[in-house]
């Protein structure tokens, strides 16, 4: 059989032993549990990665996650009638609605059943220390100590890892690495106002925009990089250029001149 490099062989014999007890498991009504122990590990396995990696030696203390290990899997002896779903709806991370997906990159697709970015971002995190703790937008933007260290182990474990730990990555790359900023406004839209033109109104909610940039506004003057932020010259340049992008796709009434976007100047002078 093929093997995949640097992995243990899975031989012909082994293969066939396994079709005999899933067939076997099926027929005791234990197929759904054995599923959930196999995903269960999985999970277990990575955090061990992760505490291995992030705490150094160990004394041989055996840890919460070794011990899960060891708990009584708790087999369901509840009659189990076989169904086409259960792989896919214990393996994916997110509901499939057969629709088509939608591409966020050329690499990456949000999953089936999520409409936009945002949603998928709610996803809580479904496996190791952070189970149903943090959604996966909180695991990327969060800059609580480790967690960029953490961020890094799920990157650098995305191909072997679990189908939750690889629904994670994804959202991260497809996310990008830095957080939403008042400047980004400006910078987005000229640039796509060159390429675009008037159809920036369909491409972009503007509506969403121009309230970003109000919320990074300060009371005392100015624009910050982000919300609850102090205010500086640059970010406030650039949050109003953008703001009168946004003013004049829209028909907006702040007053703001145009702004040309190739020379970041007020139109009337270049």
């Amino acid at each position: 059989m093929a093997t995949h490099e640097g992995k243990s062989k899975f031989t012909l014999a082994e293969a066939e032993e396994c079709v005999k007890l899933m067939v076997k498991a099926r027929r005791c009504g234990v197929w759904d549990s054995l599923l959930r122990r196999v995903i269960d590990t999985e999970d277990v396995a990575e955090e061990l990665a992760w505490e291995k990696l992030s705490a150094g030696p160990s004394g041989g203390t055996m840890n919460d996650s070794s011990k899960r290990l060891r708990d009584d899997p708790g087999y369901s002896t509840t009659p189990y009638a076989p169904a086409a779903s259960d792989l896919t709806s214990l393996m994916s991370p997110m509901p499939s609605t057969g629709g088509k997906a939608s591409i966020l990159t050329p690499s990456i697709e949000l999953p089936s059943g999520v409409e936009s970015l945002a949603q998928w971002g709610q996803t809580l995190v479904s496996f190791g220390k952070y189970k149903g703790m943090l959604s996966y937008h909180e695991l990327m933007t969060s800059n609580s100590e480790g967690m960029e260290s953490y961020r890094q182990f799920l990157y650098s474990h995305a191909k072997s890892g679990s189908a939750g730990l690889k629904d994670v990555v994804n959202y991260m790359r497809a996310h990008g690495g830095k957080k939403a900023d008042a400047c980004y406004t400006w910078w987005t839209l000229a640039a796509a106002e060159l390429l675009a033109g008037s159809e920036i109104v369909s491409m972009f909610d503007l509506e969403a925009l121009e309230e970003f940039v109000e919320h990074c506004m300060s009371a005392e003057g100015g624009v910050a990089p982000h919300p609850h932020d102090d205010p500086d010259p640059f970010h406030t340049f650039f949050g109003l250029a953008g703001l009168s992008l946004v003013e004049h796709a829209r028909e907006g009434r702040r007053g703001l001149k145009k702004m040309e976007p190739t020379l970041v100047l007020p139109a009337q002078f270049s």
